[in-house]
């Protein structure tokens, strides 16, 4: 006679059951789950891999927005996952015979993990990292733009660190994210005719508000 494997569907049901109710019960109990839209400004220049004489790096301001996942525990940590439309890039002036001024804008969707310590209720610094997937680049070249340009690279990878000023849930953030990797190289000629291959990696300050949800 056969018979069906009650006990083994019976155990598994029951084990979810209590790993289900244990999670319930652990994140009210030491943590929160939270969500963090936000918005802000990117403040960026690029950082050359070798002075050039004649070229100067300028700032330029672009724009930033997303928002962060995260878990709290303990009150006092917050362990962040960000998911961000970030514009980076800058201004190059060249005062080289013949040159022309040139201002990058790349184009990337970031992903941000970050571990935020909160020193008062009112105040908390964090640190991580982000990778930044290339979506597109435009150029402009004395005044005159060029669309998705294509010839800089599909990656950007940093480290980050900031603070954030809580007033009740709203914040505001300071965040500068220094580049790793070189996004894009151009060769550039100086006054006494050497070329010279230069890259440039990603400097950003951002400036950001948002709301911080906590369920």
């Amino acid at each position: 006679m056969n018979m069906k494997p009650v006990f083994p569907q019976w155990f598994f049901k029951s084990s979810l059951a209590f790993v289900v109710c244990s999670l319930i019960s652990l994140t009210s109990t030491f943590g929160q789950f939270t969500f963090t839209p936000q918005a802000g400004l990117n403040i960026n220049w690029l950082s050359l891999s070798k002075d050039v004489s004649g070229l100067k790096m300028d700032l330029a301001t672009y724009t930033s927005f997303g928002g962060r996942f995260g878990y709290i525990f303990m009150d006092k940590i917050e362990v962040e996952v960000g998911v961000l439309y970030n514009q980076r890039g800058g201004q190059m002036i060249n005062s080289n015979p013949g040159a022309d001024d040139e201002k990058f804008v790349f184009k990337y969707l970031d992903i941000q993990p970050q571990i935020e310590y909160r020193i008062w209720d009112q105040l908390g610094v964090f640190a991580g990292g982000y990778y930044g997937a290339h979506i597109r680049s435009d150029r402009n070249v004395d005044g005159t733009w060029e669309e998705d340009v294509n010839e800089f690279k599909d990656t950007d990878m940093g480290i980050s660190f900031g603070l954030r000023g809580y007033i009740g849930r709203i914040f505001l953030q300071g965040q500068y994210d220094i580049g790793l990797v070189p996004v894009g190289s151009r060769m550039y000629t100086d006054g006494t005719g050497t070329m010279s291959e230069v890259e440039f990696k990603n400097r950003t300050l951002q400036l950001a508000v948002g709301y911080h949800f906590v369920f």
